[in-house]
């Protein structure tokens, strides 16, 4: 079926998933798989069971790997959600029931934008702990920040600071929305959007506004799309250093 190129809503977990960095971790998996399988049953534990899947239950080396991997397979379901909430607004589906439980058109647009902006946030902050654990860093998760991992001369030597700091400087404004809709339940403010809106009750009509919406969060989106592309990137080189290193020795 040919694609509707007006109506295309675009999936950027597809792109991330093309990624070399991404690629080697998926193919890595399946090449120390059954390594993994043999220590395990060994010791008589659950190869099922992701549980087990740490030291000293299996080598420090692939836990290195297996750990990577999920990093990079959380960041692209987070991408998965993003795009889902972009078809929520593409496709409401809104109806008179949603007035009667107090939740306006406005309302439902800024519930969504505000999932939205949560999850960006937290894409970074999965990136940080990907960096952390492909430099193996040794930063416990609960102090790794982004001014913690600048200060690292590793970092800056391999330019993974510029990266980072061209996210944090672009998604500052949605962290303090982030915030505000995490701690105090408050939902993201969209002014700009809605400021020309009258009040409206068949959302039918006056939806096209959330449309305003959708061009703002793709927007944030393909910055986050493309910055975490360039951080894959730079990892990789690091990755490969460190596998050649685990391989050469055959430190499994």
């Amino acid at each position: 079926m040919p694609i509707d190129k007006k109506n295309y809503i675009r999936n950027y977990s597809i792109g991330l998933r093309k990624a070399d960095f991404y690629r080697k971790l998926v193919n890595k998996f399946f090449e120390i798989s059954p390594i993994i399988k043999r220590e395990l049953k060994e010791k008589g534990l659950d190869v099922n069971k992701t549980a087990d899947l740490t030291p000293p239950n299996i080598s420090e080396n692939c836990y290195y790997y297996i750990s990577l991997l999920n990093y990079i397979f959380n960041i692209d379901r987070s991408f998965i959600l993003l795009y889902q909430i972009r078809v929520f607004l593409k496709y409401p589906n809104l109806n008179h029931k949603y007035l009667e439980y107090g939740i306006s058109k406005k309302r439902f647009i800024q519930y969504h934008c505000s999932n939205h902006s949560l999850i960006l946030i937290s894409i970074f902050d999965q990136l940080l702990e990907l960096v952390n654990k492909t430099f193996r860093l040794g930063i416990s998760p609960k102090f790794n920040t982004n001014n913690i991992i600048l200060r690292n001369k590793w970092i800056k030597l391999n330019d993974i600071d510029t990266v980072l700091k061209d996210i944090k400087n672009n998604i500052q404004p949605l962290r303090t929305d982030s915030n505000l809709y995490r701690h105090l339940g408050q939902l993201r403010k969209l002014d700009n959007i809605f400021k020309k809106d009258k009040q409206d009750l068949e959302f039918i009509k006056i939806f096209p506004f959330g449309n305003k919406a959708l061009v703002e969060l793709e927007k944030d989106e393909k910055f986050m799309y493309e910055s975490t592309l360039k951080l894959l990137s730079k990892l990789d080189e690091v990755y490969k250093k460190w596998d050649r290193i685990i391989e050469n020795n055959n430190w499994y």
